[in-house]
C-alpha cells in the first residue's frame, strides 16, 4: 500500500535535500479539533454518565491541563484516490500547483521500529473516524477515571466544616487525584489518532511524535522543537530523519499535481539526484486549473 503526503513544492525540495519529514504541530492544522476530538467525545460522555457537577468541572480542568502538558506532531498522509484526489490537491498542494509523494507503508513501518530502536517515538497510524469506535475507546478510559473519583481523586471534604464520613488523608487523596492524571494522559494517548467523522474522505495516516509542553516539564529537551513560518502562524515541529533500507524504496512514486507546469523530466532529475532512482513519476489526471 502507497501512503501519499501532498504538499507545496518547496516542501518536496526540502524534503528531499534535508532526507528528513517534518512533523508538524497538529494542533495548528485545518482542523480546529484537532487534538481536542477525545475531549468532545468525553465531555459527551461524562454528561450522560451524569457526575456531580463539581467533579464534571473538576475532570474539565485535568483533561484542560493534559492537552497543554502533551501535544502531537505529525506527518499527515493519505490513501485516498492512488495519490490523485482533488479535494487533498486544494487542501494540502497549492490548490493543485504541488506535488504528491508515494511512500510505502511497509517503508514507514521501517523507519518507524528503527527511530524506536534509537529512542526517537515516531509511530505510524490510520486515523479513526467511526463515531461507535471513538465513544468505545473514550468509553473505557472514563471507567478507569471514574473509579479514582469514586476512590476520593477529588475529595477535599477534609477542608471542610460539614464532613461525611472519614475523609482521605491528605496523602491517599493526593494518590488517587495523580492516579486520575495519569490515566487522563493515558486517554489522551491511546486516542491520538480519532478525529472528526466529517474528514473521512481523506483517508488520513500520519506518523507521530509526541510533543511535551516545556512549561510543565523543565527536564523535556528544548531543542528537539523547531519552530517554522506560515502564512498566519508558527508551527513547531519534530525533524526526523530518512533511514536508508536495503528492502524497500523511500519514495516509490510522484504525482505532478494539475495546475504544476514542470515537465516530468525535471521531477525525475531531481529524484535521480537525492538517489531515488526507481521512483515512477506521473501528472495528475485531474482536469483542474
Amino acid at each position: 500500500m502507497l501512503l501519499y503526503h501532498y504538499c507545496t513544492n518547496a516542501s518536496f525540495i526540502s524534503i528531499l535535500t534535508s532526507n528528513s519529514l517534518w512533523l508538524s504541530d497538529l494542533s495548528l492544522s485545518n482542523d480546529k479539533m484537532e487534538g481536542a476530538w477525545v475531549k468532545h467525545v468525553f465531555s459527551a460522555i461524562c454528561k450522560e454518565k451524569k457526575l456531580y457537577p463539581s467533579h464534571e468541572a473538576h475532570i474539565d480542568s485535568c483533561v484542560d491541563r493534559a492537552m497543554s502538558f502533551l501535544g502531537w506532531g505529525g506527518f499527515c498522509l493519505s490513501e485516498a484516490g492512488d495519490g490523485d484526489l482533488l479535494s487533498q490537491w486544494r487542501g494540502y498542494a497549492d490548490n493543485g500547483y504541488g506535488i504528491s509523494i508515494g511512500f510505502s507503508r511497509e517503508y514507514l513501518e521501517f523507519l518507524c521500529k528503527s527511530l524506536q530502536e534509537i529512542e526517537i517515538p515516531v509511530t505510524l497510524c490510520a486515523v479513526d473516524y467511526d463515531t461507535n469506535s471513538h465513544r468505545d475507546r473514550v468509553s473505557r478510559h472514563f471507567e478507569i477515571i471514574k473509579a479514582y473519583i469514586d476512590k476520593g481523586a477529588f475529595d477535599y471534604s477534609r477542608f471542610s466544616l460539614l464532613q461525611l464520613g472519614t475523609p482521605l488523608s491528605e496523602e491517599e487523596q493526593s494518590r488517587q487525584f495523580q492516579s486520575l492524571n495519569l490515566s487522563i494522559l493515558s486517554m489522551m494517548m491511546d486516542c491520538k489518532n480519532i478525529k472528526n467523522p466529517a474528514f473521512r474522505e481523506e483517508k488520513e495516516w500520519r506518523l507521530t511524535t509526541p510533543f511535551f509542553n516545556p512549561k510543565e516539564n523543565s527536564e523535556i529537551d528544548k531543542d528537539e522543537i523547531l519552530f517554522r513560518p506560515a502564512n498566519d502562524r508558527i508551527v513547531p515541529y519534530r525533524k526526523i530523519p530518512l533511514l536508508s533500507s536495503n528492502d524497500v524504496e523511500i519514495i516509490s512514486k510522484v504525482i505532478i499535481g494539475p495546475r504544476n507546469i514542470t515537465p516530468d523530466g525535471v521531477i525525475e532529475n531531481i529524484l535521480r539526484s537525492y538517489g531515488h532512482n526507481n521512483a515512477s513519476v506521473s501528472r495528475s489526471a485531474a482536469t483542474y486549473r
